[in-house]
This record gives structure tokens, sequence and C-alpha cells, in this order.
């Protein structure tokens, strides 16, 4: 196991259990208050439908938002380059064969939703502003 690999464990992975269990939002008896929830819950709900295979639930959730962030990539990159299709093509060909994002999205850690939902909130922000 690599550094963290026990703090991921307690903070990401187990959390969702006792969530499942309707006994509260807590690790190691303490209420968890420093980590957010989502990421646990996300995995929790995962698991309900890979029938409580949490590892299983979490490889499809890192899948899910690594293609959630190639679209939600070109997508920022088409609205600020004025639909340029080339560079919306050379920066997603970029993400997808950048070394640290693939590790980053192929661990069960909460980065690769950070990264979906700061990308929908740009995009939510400045497509309003930009002319029809």
């Amino acid at each position: 196991m690599g550094q963290g690999s026990v703090l991921t464990l307690l903070y990401t992975l187990k959390p969702h259990e006792i969530y499942l269990q309707e006994v509260g939002f807590s690790a190691l008896g303490q209420p968890m208050t420093l980590y957010a929830p989502l990421y646990p819950i996300l995995l929790g709900v995962g698991a309900v439908f890979e029938h409580g295979d949490v590892l299983q639930a979490g490889r499809l959730l890192c899948a899910f938002f690594f293609g959630a962030n190639v679209a939600l990539l070109g997508l920022a990159v088409l609205i600020c380059t004025e639909l340029s299709l080339s560079a919306m093509v050379c920066t997603m060909c970029v993400f997808l064969v950048s070394k640290p994002i693939i590790e980053m999205h192929s661990m069960a850690m909460s980065d690769a939703p950070f990264i979906s939902f700061a990308l929908a909130a740009f995009r939510a922000d400045v497509l309003p502003c930009c002319p029809s």
C-alpha cells in the first residue's frame, strides 16, 4: 500500500457502509466533519447497483468521471476558443494520454469528481455570457 492508502480506505471506502446502514456519517466512531461526504455517498450508491462491491463501484465511478471530464474539458475549450474544433480535439487528446490524469482517475479519491464539478461550474458560468 502506498502512502495515503489507509486514509483513503478509512475516509472514502469505509464510510459508505456506515452511511448505508443509516447510522449517520462517521469514521472511527466520530462524526466526519473534515472530509466531504459526497464521494463516499456516490460510492455507496454505486455499490448498491454492484451488489455491495464497493471496489467495482469505485472503478465504474472513476471511468464515468474520466469520460465526463474529457467531455467537459472539450466543451470548455470549444467555448473559450470560439468554436475551434482543432483546439478542442488537441486538448482532449492530450488529456486522454496524460499519465498524471490517468493515474488520478484510476484511484478511488475525490479528485475526479472535483474536476468534473469545477468544469461544469465553469461551463455554467461562461456559457450564458457567450454570444449566440
